[in-house]
């Protein structure tokens, strides 16, 4: 028995002190979240989201430091490779560990390395997005936490044997979202401040910190791209603040499809109200005017690092210019060279305001929505009509000539419905926009059908 002593005595030492691979959080201790200096805001806002979500879980809270501690030291390592000193830093403790992220779009690659937890990414966002990652599929932590109120579940212990988590570049290489009918985010706190508009609902800005939380959803979710509010006027501090909580998560942020430079109607507004001036919102009639706001948006839009511009020309809303100014061009060949006119003047600003700065521009088509409209309605009743006669085909193949009759007159009103629609919204100078009608041969296609139920009609009811 004496001889089994020393041996029972390493086993019982080697059980006391087995652990998992990495050791993120235990009763009384935690890991330490290393983030170089030279990393940017938003890889340092999602160390701090990390730290928080082990809090809530264990209690515990992670510390956060810019360099590596002793070998055998529980850490998390965050490195961006397009970061010279996080790339070197990487590839002394984990030589190749980056080799294929290097160059690309937010990959990332997420794995134990000994003691340290390695989360790097192919850029910021890459290393941004792995953490959060690794935070739902391993920490459980939804991304929406906050607005589906399901925090994580309470654990004493985070530890696992291994982890491995790997995502190369996005399919698409922007994906984002559209804060609108943001009046929904106003009411429920105290508001941000006053905005200067004359549009229903809108009266009040979105509070910081609820946009803080939007912006911690987006990037949780892996969305790299937010427009922050409908019709921004960044020249309000309290409106530019939502930029601001946007951008310093490290996404790119754009404008509202009304929002050319960052510019709507109501900005433009608010920019000569305050010189003293009451324009009306016209590229046609007062273009200096408005160049001049353009100019003065982009710049202030400049200054920050992810901007997708937004190109184009719309007036009041989601309303053409034209509807605002009556003395527009009417034909669509001069509004065509008015917009494009405007989009390249919109451009030029840019290479005045941002030389030599990589930029993304969008700009969004316009149809207008009454037209679609239309053509749903005329589709709708055209399908109708086409299943109307196909019923009517098969009574007839039944010999039913009452059911054919009435599944003729239900296509016959169908088609009947077709120049009322016309009527109705062909008015104007659009009253012979729509050629299609021409191609279906409306009138010829109504009195055929009229033709064939007289006919069906007649059968039906034979001479005594």
């Amino acid at each position: 028995m004496k001889s089994l002593g020393p041996l029972l005595a390493v086993l019982l030492l080697a059980a006391s002190t087995a652990h998992a691979a990495f050791e993120l959080a235990a009763p009384g201790r935690s890991a330490t979240i290393v983030v170089p200096a030279g990393e940017p805001e938003c890889v340092r806002l999602a160390a701090a989201d990390l730290a928080g979500d082990t809090l809530k879980i264990t209690g515990q809270a992670p510390r956060l430091a810019a360099g590596v501690g002793p070998a055998g030291t529980p850490e998390i390592l965050l490195v961006s490779l397009d970061r010279p000193a996080s790339a070197a830093l990487l590839e002394k403790l984990a030589p190749g560990f980056g080799a294929d992220l290097v160059g690309k779009w937010e990959a990332f690659r997420v794995e134990t390395v000994g003691s340290r937890l390695v989360i790097a990414g192919s850029d910021e966002r890459g290393t941004m997005f792995g953490l959060y990652a690794f935070a739902e599929s391993y920490l459980g932590v939804d991304p929406l936490w906050f607005w589906a109120s399901r925090p994580p579940t309470p654990r004493a212990t985070l530890a696992w044997d291994a982890v491995a988590l790997r995502s190369g570049a996005p399919t698409f290489r922007f994906r984002g979202w559209f804060i609108n009918d943001e009046d929904l985010l106003t009411e429920w706190k105290e508001s941000g401040g006053k905005r200067r508009i004359d549009y229903p609902f809108y009266s009040e800005v979105v509070p910081r910190s609820t946009m803080d939380a939007v912006a911690e959803a987006l990037v949780r979710s892996r969305f790299n791209l937010i427009i922050p509010a409908s019709f921004i006027d960044i020249m309000n501090p309290p409106e530019e603040a939502l930029v601001q909580a946007c951008a310093r998560r490290g996404v790119f942020v754009s404008q509202h499809h009304i929002e050319p430079l960052g510019v709507s109607a109501f900005s433009y507004f608010n920019y000569w109200k305050a010189r003293g001036r009451d324009l009306k919102y016209s590229y046609f009639s007062h273009p200096a005017e408005v160049r001049e706001v353009w100019r003065a948006y982009a710049e202030k839009w400049a200054a920050y690092p992810n901007v997708i511009w937004q190109l184009g020309l719309r007036g009041i809303a989601d309303r053409p210019m034209w509807m605002a100014d009556p003395s527009t061009p009417q034909s669509d060949a001069d509004r065509g060279r008015l917009i494009s006119d405007a989009m390249a003047t919109q451009v030029k600003i840019l290479d005045e305001v941002a030389p030599g700065r990589p930029r993304v521009l969008s700009t969004t088509l316009w149809p207008k929505g009454y037209n679609l409209v239309f053509q749903s309605a005329l589709m709708h009743q055209a399908c109708a009509w086409l299943e109307h006669v196909e019923f009517a085909h098969e009574a007839l193949d039944l010999g039913n000539l009452p059911a054919t009759a009435a599944a003729l007159a239900e296509a016959e009103a169908a088609f009947a419905r077709i120049p009322v629609l016309a009527e109705d919204y062909c008015r104007g100078p659009w009253a012979h926009w729509y050629r299609g009608a021409k191609k279906l041969d409306i009138t010829a296609t109504l009195e055929r059908t009229r033709a064939v139920l007289a006919q069906s009609r007649a059968v039906e009811k034979p001479s005594p």
